[in-house]
């Protein structure tokens, strides 16, 4: 699947079908064998305009004008994004209500009688794990994403010299960053292999140590004037990216006890897009205020991803 913002469709349906088929004890396996599956599949995602290049379609293009290694990396991405989605909505089954009350240990009448609720009622009947965890989101998504747009620029002009987007040296940048997310999709399968087998009370931990890792690593991104210092970074940074993509949900949905989770999931999802939203336009007032120096971009961003990172210990689970 295509890394970036199309990846944010998933932090909705697959958690509530996920939590539909497991109990708590389940979900730190099943959340992370999720997060393996489409970080395997991320890692030819991103390795696919390196390799294309590397076969010959151009990777330069006049301003303005897309590059055909990265419009064939969409194409493809896309038929395997079509196809994939269709397989999971075909083969996937979902328990009937009375099979996931029993499975989850819910009064079935007491499950229908609340989720027949307004949004403004959920909004005031939500777990405060629920607003704990939107405040680690909301800090710790500006992080990502100006690490997302800024980091292919801030390499080109450190590592290799360039601030021209038409350039050879800024598309080797944008190709060195693809090959980056490939070594992130590895760490992070590897990552996710090992806190599978992790216990539940320790999801906090898991996921405070993931976005320190974050922080680490787009420090050294940002700084360095080596692309394999920048590589390696990507390791710790691929630890953060597994946390913010499962833990949360993880949490959130053992708070939850089997009600409203698909409400509550959707509701949620607030707090990966607002963030981005207002992340992008301050951006439009922070780039000029920092001369134009996409490091600094990077940094400020450091700087709330260090806020949620702290933050992800005043979650209480399960309340």
């Amino acid at each position: 699947m295509p890394h970036g913002r199309l990846q944010q469709h998933r932090h909705g349906a697959l958690p509530h079908g996920l939590d539909d088929t497991v109990n708590d004890k389940q979900k730190n396996f099943a959340f992370a064998c999720q997060q393996i599956f489409a970080y395997a599949g991320g890692i030819l995602a991103a390795l696919l305009p390196y390799v294309l290049t590397q076969l010959g379609v151009p990777n330069t293009a006049e301003k303005g004008v897309v590059p055909q290694s990265v419009i064939w990396s969409f194409m493809i991405s896309a038929v395997l994004l079509v196809i994939s989605e269709l397989f999971t909505a075909l083969r996937t089954k979902e328990y009937d209500p009375e099979t996931y009350a029993r499975y989850h240990g819910v009064d079935l009448r007491a499950k229908a009688e609340a989720e027949n609720v307004g949004t403004l009622t959920l909004f005031k009947n939500a777990p405060r794990a629920f607003w704990e965890l939107s405040v680690v989101q909301f800090f710790s998504w500006i992080g990502i994403m100006y690490t997302w747009t800024y980091a292919t620029g801030a390499m080109a002009k450190n590592i290799w010299g360039t601030t021209d987007p038409t350039s050879a040296g800024y598309q080797d940048a944008g190709n060195w960053y693809s090959v980056m997310t490939a070594v992130l999709s590895i760490s992070a399968l590897i990552f996710g292999i090992l806190y599978s087998r992790s216990d539940a009370g320790h999801r906090k931990h898991w996921y405070a140590f993931g976005l320190f890792c974050d922080v680490v690593a787009i420090v050294a991104v940002a700084t360095t004037q080596n692309k394999w210092v920048a590589l390696d970074a990507f390791v710790l940074y691929g630890f953060g990216n597994f946390a913010i993509n499962t833990m949360p949900f993880a949490i959130l949905t053992s708070s939850l006890k089997g009600k409203n989770v698909g409400s509550y999931l959707g509701l949620f999802n607030i707090a990966v897009c607002l963030p981005q939203i207002i992340g992008s336009v301050a951006g439009f007032f922070l780039v000029p205020a920092f001369g134009g120096n996409l490091s600094y971009m990077m940094l400020f961003g450091t700087v709330f991803m260090l806020i949620g990172a702290v933050s992800v210990y005043t979650v209480h689970e399960g309340r």
